[in-house]
């Protein structure tokens, strides 16, 4: 068996919703044999971790780069998010929250992402538009 048949296969067919995500992903990470220790990093450092192995495998095998999967509109709708690696990073906020049993408020945390983006676009915004002027326009503009 090829290797992405291997991670299709493990990844088995794409949950629906963030709830059915996160149970899922936990699934994973307890068969997957995730060690002891690593459920007690921080969360910072736990969703880091997993970045790039099971966020990568969610995005890749559960659609999140697809506007037309469920889980994408899912995430889309009721978060507001549109890019893949947010929608994997609060799945997997969702897992070490859940595995603790600590409240989820994936609210709160999807809220992070749009004010990141919100925040890297308005500053793209600024240094793209109509406030960027050469030195020659500026010298031009100046009444002496």
């Amino acid at each position: 068996m090829k290797m992405a048949d291997t991670q299709a296969e493990l990844m088995g067919e794409a949950p629906e919703d963030i709830e059915q995500a996160i149970l899922r992903a936990t699934e994973l990470c307890y068969n997957g044999g995730v060690d002891t220790d690593f459920w007690n990093e921080a969360e910072e450092s736990f969703t880091a971790q997993l970045h790039h192995t099971l966020g990568q495998l969610m995005r890749n095998h559960w659609g999140l780069w697809s506007q037309d999967s469920p889980l994408y509109k899912n995430l889309a709708v009721g978060f507001l998010l549109s890019h893949a690696d947010d929608m994997s990073g609060l799945i997997l906020t969702g897992v070490y929250r859940h595995h603790h049993d600590i409240g989820l408020n994936l609210e709160q945390e999807a809220a992070k992402y749009l004010r990141y983006w919100a925040d890297t676009l308005d500053a793209k915004a600024f240094n793209d538009g109509p406030f960027e002027m050469s030195i020659e326009e500026e010298e031009d503009d100046i009444p002496y």
